[in-house]
């Protein structure tokens, strides 16, 4: 495992980007980004973080809130994501990388 630094690493921010991108997320670059892989037993690279809506005007997540989801201090309008060469999942916290459930796969939008 390591973090990655964006400021040197434009190939995997580019990457993550557009895999994000797709669906309707962006990566939040205030937080740490891991990477997992490749080892043995595992042929592939796994990147680990926050991301957030990509569409600055989007309305909360939580339906008896009307704010902006940047002005909703209330709710959680963010997602831990892991993004594996094929999906991208929803998870609870970085750690529980290796543990991504197929109903908490987000879809491409």
């Amino acid at each position: 495992m390591g973090y990655l630094d964006f400021d040197y690493d434009k190939r995997s921010l580019s990457l993550i980007s557009k895999v994000l991108s797709r669906r309707g997320l962006a990566p939040d670059l205030d937080e740490s980004w891991e990477i997992h892989g490749p080892h043995q037993g595992m042929d592939y690279q796994v990147y680990v973080g926050y991301a957030v809506p990509k569409d600055k005007k989007q309305k909360c997540k939580s339906s008896e809130c009307n704010l902006l989801w940047s002005k909703c201090k209330k709710h959680i309008n963010f997602h831990c994501v892991v993004i594996y060469p094929k999906a991208v999942y929803e998870i609870d916290e970085p750690s529980d990388w290796m543990n991504a459930r197929t109903e908490d796969r987000i879809p491409v939008v």
